[in-house]
Parts: structure tokens; C-alpha cells; sequence
């Protein structure tokens, strides 16, 4: 009774700030987000497209000399990944099996030759392409590590709906390090991406989530395509 309560309060927030999908209705085999900084140099977009696999696409790896905050993922040539070692904005793979879950590994988190307005700290958006996931996906980001001297004693897992508007998602903002070295992976922040295909939040969760999205100026925010 609970949850069902949760789940429709929810839904009535996400309604209000939902944008229709520009692009048709998202489907298992074709839905995409995005998720970046909000001082942007670069974010990375995640889902599934029509002609894509799990593993390498033929993607071109970024450049990590642009000033700013990244947020990449980090791919080595290996069993799994055919092309180069190096940062990519997108990894679209096969269909998720219904009723199952797929991880997106390798997230790094570091700033470039710029401090951000919070220091040691950068807030993060998502903004779910042409209308997110098909209804009832959650996902979950996980904080595997930060660098010892950004002090970070916060939570390490949040989930969020994958059909959840651009702006301030329900993730806090996360310890970010000043590097020129990102491929040293303990100077970076290192996270990933957990996506289910069913609702997995128990009702407090769900709970807390509702009464903190209905407390949040919600807005798409600008996306800066690098």
C-alpha cells in the first residue's frame, strides 16, 4: 500500500516537470541519457540504440586537454573492449534482458586545469534523451572511490528514475579531484552505473526520493554536447 502510494506521488512530480519526447516514445531497444557536470568539459551518454553491442563501437575517444570538469568513461583494449584504451563520451550496448540489469564500469571524475565553484566538489546532472528509458527504470550510481585528501564521508549509492528530468537529480554533489593525470586511476574519482529494467527502491527509499524531488527547483539545464 505503501509503495503504491510512493510510486503515484512520484509519478505525479515527474509528470509536471517531464518534457514529450522529441524523438518518439522510448523502447527497450532505443532509449539513451546523458549524464555531466554541471561546469561542464564533458559528461558521457549511456542506453541502448539500434546497431550497437555491448563492447566497442567504432566510438572515438575524447579530448582531455579542454579546461573543466569531466566525467568519462574509461575503457582499456581487452577482453570485452576492442578498440582503444582511452576516455569515450557514449557506450550504447545490446537490449537489457527484461526483468534483468546491465552496468556501465569505468566512470572517472576529475577536473582539468579549473577549480570548481565548490572547490573540491561539482554538482551533476542527467537528462534523459528523447524521454529516457521506458517506464519504471531505475537506476543507480555508485561512488567506488575518491582520492583520501577530498574528505569524502557521504553516501556512496543513490538511485534515480531513468525518465527524470535534466537538472538537479537526486545525487549530491560528488568529490571531484584536479588532475592532469586521469589515466592514474587513484587520482580520480571512480564510480558506476547500475540500470534495472523493474523498480528496485524499497518505499522508504521511493519515499525519500518523492519528498525530495517535490522540495527541488527542477529545470532542464543546457546541455553542452563535447
Amino acid at each position: 500500500m505503501l509503495r503504491r502510494f510512493v510510486q503515484c506521488f512520484l509519478g505525479l512530480i515527474l509528470m509536471c516537470f517531464l518534457p514529450p519526447a522529441a524523438e518518439g516514445i522510448p523502447s527497450p531497444t532505443n532509449w539513451w541519457g546523458t549524464i555531466g557536470p554541471l561546469e561542464w568539459a564533458g559528461g558521457f551518454s549511456f542506453g541502448t540504440r539500434p546497431g550497437c553491442e555491448d563492447g566497442y563501437d567504432g566510438q572515438a575517444a575524447v579530448d582531455l586537454t579542454k579546461v573543466g570538469v569531466h566525467l568519462r568513461l574509461f575503457r582499456a583494449t581487452g577482453p570485452g573492449w576492442s578498440g582503444p584504451t582511452g576516455f569515450y563520451r557514449e557506450d550504447y550496448e545490446s537490449l537489457i534482458t527484461p526483468g534483468g540489469s546491465k552496468t556501465w564500469w569505468g566512470i572517472r571524475l576529475w577536473s582539468h586545469n579549473y577549480t570548481p565553484e565548490m572547490g573540491d566538489r561539482v554538482r551533476t546532472t542527467y537528462y534523459p534523451e528523447q524521454g529516457g528509458s521506458p517506464p519504471d527504470w531505475w537506476a543507480k550510481l555508485v561512488l567506488e572511490y575518491a582520492p583520501s585528501h577530498l574528505n569524502w564521508t557521504g553516501e556512496t549509492e543513490w538511485w534515480f528514475p531513468l525518465q527524470f528530468i535534466g537538472g538537479y537529480y537526486p545525487v549530491p554533489p560528488l568529490p571531484v579531484p584536479i588532475t592532469d593525470d586521469p589515466w592514474n586511476p587513484d587520482n580520480v574519482t571512480r564510480l558506476h552505473l547500475e540500470v534495472y529494467t523493474y523498480p528496485i527502491p524499497e518505499p522508504s527509499s521511493l519515499a525519500a526520493l518523492g519528498f525530495a524531488l517535490a522540495g527541488v527547483g527542477i529545470g532542464v539545464v543546457r546541455r553542452r554536447r563535447s
